[in-house]
């Protein structure tokens, strides 16, 4: 898993999975009202969510979060399978 923001675009993008599946995937936009937040879910064709794009991204995550997105190091998809099964 890995963060990435373009502070210019306020667009934050949160990879879950870098490896490609075969087939057509697609790409589900959902909308917060609430914060003004557009959601890009990308989702591929085995059904598994890829990433997920956050545009207006200071209004929904913590600026924390946002100063430290390219710093972060990202986690393998074993890591990230381990966090899963431990539902944390």
């Amino acid at each position: 898993m890995k963060i990435t923001y373009d502070e210019a675009a306020d667009a934050a993008y949160i990879t879950f999975r870098e490896r490609e599946f075969p087939g057509e995937g697609e790409t589900v936009r959902a909308q917060d009202k609430r914060c003004k937040v557009d959601l890009f879910v990308d989702i591929a064709a085995n059904r598994e969510i890829m990433g997920i794009e956050i545009l207006n991204a200071s209004r929904a995550l913590p600026k924390s979060i946002l100063d430290a997105a390219d710093k972060l190091l990202p986690i393998t998809d074993e890591e990230f399978e381990l966090l899963r099964q431990s539902g944390a």
